[in-house]
């Protein structure tokens, strides 16, 4: 199933017009917010829920300022993200062949995060280790600490440092953290911040037309806590993740999500 090329580019000009003139009326949120439900069925995860949220709040909101605010605006520039590069929704059979692959994320306070991929086959499992830049630790909302953040971007991580991998594939991912799977699981989330971690992760996993499903491993047993504590003690990268290299693991130098919430 599929969006039309002509109805994507209906959309993406709507969005553009409201972004221009800085104003969307409730009225027009709530036609747009229909069409976006709609297209979200016919596009691969039905990727957008947060953000066709945000349509609905405006809506429904007591008739004041049609002015877009922060949160308005940055569901209008993900809906337009989304709109252009999701791909289609596929049905597929029991017998449809898509490689099943498994991912290991995990976190911690400081900041490092790590991902371990299983392909599904013999093949030596493949290991990434990444640190949290501070820019983008700055941007979160103040709380007693960001493990939840941080542990949510493990998957995100993974998408980014292996797309060859992990594209046109059923993946399952496992994370210890129950907020965090909640969230990537839900797809939304009431603090903003949040909202664009689990949001970006979707629309990337909509582009690579990645099956994700997400279950809980406990913390003892999540192979990806060797690299995501590895470097705590010592500068980040400089050690050798000793544990992994018994299994054979390779290691791929991680690339940056890309989550326009921190690099836009």
């Amino acid at each position: 199933m599929r969006t039309k090329d002509e109805r994507r580019a209906k959309i993406v000009a709507r969005i553009d017009e409201a972004l221009r003139t800085d104003q969307l009326a409730p009225a027009d949120a709530g036609s747009l917010a229909g069409t976006c439900t709609f297209m979200s069925t016919t596009t691969f995860g039905k990727v957008g829920r947060k953000d066709i949220k945000r349509l609905h709040q405006r809506q429904h909101s007591a008739r004041g300022s049609d002015r877009l605010n922060p949160l308005l605006r940055r569901a209008l520039l993900s809906l337009r993200r989304i709109v252009q590069v999701a791909k289609p929704r596929c049905v597929y059979d029991l017998g449809s062949g898509r490689p099943r692959r498994v991912v290991y994320s995990d976190a911690q306070g400081a900041g490092g995060v790590g991902a371990v991929v299983f392909r599904g086959d013999d093949s030596a499992p493949l290991f990434c280790r990444w640190r949290v830049p501070a820019r983008w630790i700055r941007q979160l909302r103040a709380r007693k600490n960001q493990v939840e953040a941080f542990e949510a971007l493990g998957p995100g991580l993974a998408l980014a440092t292996f797309p060859d991998i992990l594209r046109d594939s059923d993946v399952l991912f496992f994370i210890d953290n129950t907020a965090a799977q909640s969230l990537l699981s839900g797809g939304a989330a009431e603090d903003e911040d949040l909202g664009e971690i689990s949001a970006a992760f979707w629309c990337e996993a909509a582009r690579l037309s990645v099956g994700a499903w997400f279950e809980r491993v406990d913390t003892h047993a999540n192979i990806a806590d060797v690299p995501s504590r590895d470097g705590t003690d010592v500068p980040f990268g400089s050690t050798t993740c000793g544990a992994l290299r018994h299994l054979g693991a390779r290691e791929r130098t991680a690339a940056e999500p890309d989550i326009p919430f921190f690099t836009s």
